[in-house]
């Protein structure tokens, strides 16, 4: 059984397709525009509304899949948080104590997304 049905992927791809559709129409857009223009804050309110819609986009598939694909995805979901943890945590004491530079926050999705695919791996090999 697949771990989510095809309206999911079909849905998913819209919207990533729409995602960065808008950031990519956003930064071209912003070019020209000041840095202090009010602009540049309502340029913000689309990207997160779109973000949020994500959200909505994977509580209501989450309502849609059975207790075992629940049970996975909660500790695919888990593995990310604590990947992410672990990650936060190793880049403020390297840059409190080591003197490394600042490190970019996109690196805590990183570490999400790695997290979450591992534990979907632990997750599909404990429940094959």
């Amino acid at each position: 059984m697949a771990f989510y049905g095809r309206h999911y992927w079909i849905e998913y791809t819209v919207w990533v397709v729409l995602f960065f559709g808008t950031i990519i129409a956003t930064k071209l857009l912003l070019r020209g525009v000041p840095d202090g223009s009010l602009w540049r804050y309502a340029a913000v309110v689309l990207p997160t509304a779109l973000a949020l819609g994500a959200c909505w986009l994977e509580f209501r598939n989450l309502r849609r899949i059975d207790e075992l694909q629940r049970a996975r995805y909660f500790e695919s979901l888990l593995y990310g948080v604590a990947a992410s943890m672990a990650y936060v945590i190793a880049v403020t004491l390297l840059e409190g104590f080591a003197g490394m530079p600042r490190a970019a926050p996109v690196g805590v999705l990183i570490a999400n997304a790695v997290g979450c695919g591992y534990g979907l791996l632990v997750s599909w090999w404990r429940y094959r």
